[in-house]
């Protein structure tokens, strides 16, 4: 086997990636406010309303005079984000550390706890850029090289875009990466029971995140077989027993919630859990739900791995990587194909296919790129940072505050109070939005206007046509917060077909709209807009979805807008 060189970089590389992590983080927490504070990811919302569940948990708990050992393993459940019967999925691990934090601080409001969600997901995401620098070390990069991946990753899109969402897909990416670090080190000439222990720590801690963790497994199977050649099979045994306890552990103690037994070996699954993993299962196979029809509507892999490259890991680093992949793998490289492979098997297969979900991937791309950038002529080296950098900055703009719902709620103020403004669905997020924090800039809301529901995700009906005409002679303007629906919804046109003549007749002229505003960020990269209406959903509709208004003209007519609808004229 080839002996992984020591780690003993000299401090002034040791210095310059912790200036390159301070520099991560701070373009990271620069991005906190991407929305005004407006609390536009659904997702995060969620997060919020469970956390808040738990702030209040622990407050009771600790006024009746609990300890904390019978929060954690007593018959009665406090940490458990079920319990005010709200579906859940993810692991315990952020809720527990962000309500822990915000109870020391005194910060328990919504506003509080949703900028401290967003601060500690940017710190945890932004370990993950000296997790790369010890990776490419140990692969044997120079240490420039070693600095030139940390870089990139610390510029790649979905990792600047989830480390500005509090939700769990960055936390897991961080401590999935930092488990194969450990790993990485277990499998050298100087690993021993220590890594083995922190091995299996840190993976419980990623499966305390998300129970995509369990992609994890098929690195841990690498490196047992891989101490089992170094150092013998009763070496390999116990990495495996020490790895398993330890990571048990602290599953155990980081996800409480999973166990309804009490006590630290209370190991029995909790009911509620199960539950809510078959609902959810359920959920995403159901055609009904709106959120779904976008991967009924056709998403092919090729598309995946397009978006990936350009808006995961960015083309610099994507290409990069994919280079790298095609080199004969070494020893130590087997362990990073085999967390690519579990982390692709499980969040690039199914019905779901997000982007975000597979973020743990975007580092690993880093690991992969190591021999290629090594190849490279120090010029070269520094033009692949550069254009890393330039890329990445397209997300660093999207997250300045200037989210185009609140552009569009600004705008809304020249409208008169009372104007009938109409809404396409009470499904997505509509308009005007609401900025809630800081308390002390509370915005006043424009309006109050005169709201009306379309319904367009409604189930459709004989009488659909007639409905949504009926109400679109009612209203003013038409406000559009997304492509949420015009997007997707004529894409099944056989299932949506008086909403696909709805959109023809709108974009057509012949509704007798008019356009009087559209915001479309797209990818700004400096000196050039990116058009990426293309990319799936995902990507777009949480930070820079286009949002439109239309005004009514005096050619509407009710009586035809019945017949566009149906198809009829």
């Amino acid at each position: 086997m080839v002996r992984a060189p020591r780690f003993d970089p000299p401090l002034p590389v040791v210095l310059a990636a912790v200036a390159l992590f301070a520099l991560a983080l701070w373009l990271r927490l620069l991005g906190t406010a991407w929305d005004g504070w407006a609390n536009l990811h659904p997702d995060e919302r969620h997060m919020v309303f469970v956390t808040q569940d738990l702030q209040r948990a622990v407050e009771a708990a600790r006024s009746e005079g609990r300890g904390w050992w019978a929060m954690w393993f007593g018959p009665t459940p406090v940490l458990d984000p079920r319990a005010e019967g709200k579906l859940y999925v993810y692991g315990d691990l952020p809720l527990i550390v962000v309500t822990l934090v915000s109870r020391a601080l005194g910060a328990t409001d919504w506003g509080s706890t949703l900028w401290l969600g967003r601060s500690l997901t940017a710190v945890v995401e932004s370990s993950s850029v000296l997790a790369v620098f010890l990776l490419a070390l140990r692969l044997g990069g120079r240490p420039v090289v070693a600095l030139a991946a940390a870089a990139l990753v610390a510029m790649a899109p979905t990792s600047l875009q989830l480390a500005n969402f509090y939700t769990v897909d960055a936390w897991l990416a961080a401590l999935c990466l930092w488990t194969l670090v450990v790993l990485a080190a277990l499998t050298g000439p100087g690993g021993r029971w220590p890594q083995a222990l922190a091995a299996g720590a840190l993976a419980g801690l990623a499966g305390a995140c998300k129970v995509t963790a369990a992609a994890l497994v098929l690195p841990g199977l690498v490196a047992v077989v891989l101490v089992w050649r170094l150092r013998g099979a009763r070496a390999g045994l116990a990495v495996v027993g020490l790895g398993l306890v330890a990571g048990l552990v602290v599953f155990r103690l980081a996800n409480p919630s999973a166990f309804s037994g009490t006590g630290l070996w209370g190991l029995t699954l909790s009911p509620a859990m199960l539950a809510d993993f078959a609902e959810v299962r359920a959920y995403i196979r159901d055609s009904g739900p709106p959120s779904n029809w976008q991967w009924l509507a056709g998403y092919p892999t090729w598309a995946l791995a397009r978006d990936g490259v350009l808006f995961g890991t960015g083309p610099v680093l994507g290409l990069l990587a994919l280079v790298g992949l095609a080199r004969r793998p070494g020893p130590l490289v087997w362990l990073f194909l085999a967390a690519l492979a579990g982390h692709l098997a499980l969040n690039a297969t199914g019905e779901v296919r997000a982007l975000r979900y597979l973020a743990p991937v975007v580092p690993l791309a880093a690991v992969f790129a190591v021999p290629v950038l090594s190849r490279l002529p120090r010029t070269a080296l520094a033009l692949a940072v550069a254009l890393g950098l330039w890329w990445g900055w397209g997300t660093v703009r999207l997250h300045d505050g200037q989210h185009p719902r609140l552009i569009a709620t600004e705008w809304m103020r020249r409208l008169p109070e009372g104007t009938a403004v109409a809404n396409e669905t009470a499904w997505d997020d509509g308009l005007p939005v609401w900025q809630t924090f800081p308390a002390a800039e509370w915005s006043k809301m424009p309006g109050p206007f005169t709201s009306i529901q379309l319904g367009l995700t409604d189930f459709q009906e004989p009488d659909s046509p007639a409905r949504i005409a009926a109400l679109l002679d009612q209203a003013e303007y038409l406000s559009i917060s997304s492509g949420r629906q015009w997007e997707v919804m004529p894409r099944l046109p056989d299932r949506f077909p008086t909403v696909t003549n709805y959109y023809a007749a709108l974009f057509s002229g012949r509704l007798c709209f008019e356009r009087v505003l559209y915001l479309d960020r797209g990818y700004p990269l400096p000196g050039f807009r990116l058009d990426d209406q293309f990319a799936q959903e995902p990507w777009r509709v949480y930070d820079h979805p286009i949002v439109q208004f239309w005004k009514k003209l005096p050619c509407f007519d009710r009586a035809r807008t019945e017949r566009l609808l149906s198809g009829q004229d």
